[in-house]
């Protein structure tokens, strides 16, 4: 059984990491946002958040740590058109020893709708020697934070239910 898409107004709960104008190079042959983008924009998004939570260009460049997609779920809901307004709010849902589940939620602030989900997996990966690594210390405390953080909002994400940390 899926489970209910959260209202506009539930996302705004979560931490906004990026908010954009669509731009007019944005758009496909059909008149709205090309599929390429929203997973360019989710990228950046998520990025972004993980830059809040510790992990982003300095954590990389001191530790020579970062993550590695693994598993990707997008999903679209309504349309996204040029000159409108989108923001993304994203909640890490949790993590194994070495990845974290994270789902990020588009919403189009003109229309105040929810437009779109992305769900995934990635692995925490020591960039010099390329694998997979564990979660230690600081970083480990950063992510259990940032679950229990966002655990708080009432709702349940509306999960793909064919990924998750392993």
């Amino acid at each position: 059984m899926a489970l209910p898409l959260p209202s506009y107004d539930q996302v705004l709960e979560l931490p906004r990491s990026v908010e954009m104008e669509v731009p007019t190079e944005f758009v496909d042959h059909n008149g709205h946002m090309n599929v390429r983008h929203y997973l360019s924009v989710q990228d950046d998004a998520g990025f972004s958040y993980f830059t809040g939570i510790g992990f982003g260009d300095a954590y990389i460049a001191r530790e020579h740590r970062g993550f590695f997609d693994l598993e990707q779920h997008l999903r679209y809901y309504a349309e996204v058109l040029v000159g409108q307004t989108i923001a993304i709010h994203t909640r890490l849902l949790g993590r194994s020893a070495k990845v974290v589940h994270v789902m990020s939620f588009m919403i189009n602030t003109t229309t105040e709708r929810l437009a779109n989900t992305f769900e995934l997996t990635m692995a925490h990966v020591d960039l010099d020697a390329r694998k997979t690594i564990a979660f230690e210390g600081p970083t480990a405390v950063a992510l259990d934070r940032q679950i229990a953080a966002d655990a708080q909002v009432p709702w349940p994400a509306p999960v793909c239910g064919a990924m998750g940390p392993r």
